[in-house]
């Protein structure tokens, strides 16, 4: 018993075989070649059992006719473009800076808080149509660094403004990232790890 690899009629390998050698013609369809022995990542070139170059990225592809490594640049793309918007969807749920009162507080952003803190600001609105403020209402709302606020009808609405800045901000830079890659020939290097406005944590 011997193990053989079969080669396709373009050279490149189809299976791994494990049989006699007189039972070796049997099992070998038109077109293939048997060499005897086993050749991972090899191709076959003019009966030449040669290794194949190192892969440069997983964004290229075996080309079988030309034996050589081809970028695939629009599934880099679309690969890069998706881990690009992971990163944006990770900095729209980690928090954004409220500058206020001369001290920075640092409010939840995931979608649960956001809508609670709509709920804040319309509040404040409401309240502050007849004439009073929300403070007797709520009177201290909990940050990311467990420290508590006095949420204010000004707070508020200081807070809204600065969350929808932190998340304008997000999307914006996600897009000039999209671009930057779009246009490089390799994709698949670009760095998108800069530029972002910072979440809570990294300040």
């Amino acid at each position: 018993m011997g193990i053989y690899t079969l080669f396709d009629e373009s050279g490149n390998v189809s299976h791994m075989l494990t049989c006699s050698e007189s039972d070796l013609a049997l099992n070998v369809q038109s077109g293939q070649v048997a060499v005897a022995g086993e050749h991972h990542n090899c191709y076959l070139d003019g009966g030449v059992v040669k290794p194949k170059p190192a892969q440069p990225s997983p964004y290229h592809e075996w080309d079988v006719v030309n034996k050589v490594w081809v970028a695939n640049l629009e599934n880099a793309k679309i690969e890069m473009w998706r881990k690009i918007q992971a990163e944006r969807t990770r900095r729209m749920e980690g928090g954004y800076p409220v500058a206020f009162g001369g001290k920075t507080w640092w409010m939840h952003s995931d979608s649960a808080s956001l809508g609670q803190q709509q709920g804040l600001v319309q509040m404040a609105q409401l309240t502050a149509m007849q004439g009073k403020d929300m403070t007797a209402e709520i009177t201290k709302w909990k940050t990311m660094s467990g420290e508590f606020v006095s949420m204010t009808g000004n707070f508020a609405l200081a807070m809204f403004a600065a969350g929808m800045a932190q998340q304008g901000a997000i999307f914006q830079q996600a897009e000039i990232h999209k671009a930057k890659m779009s246009a490089l020939a390799e994709p698949w290097a670009y760095d998108f790890s800069n530029g972002w406005a910072k979440i809570y944590g990294e300040v």
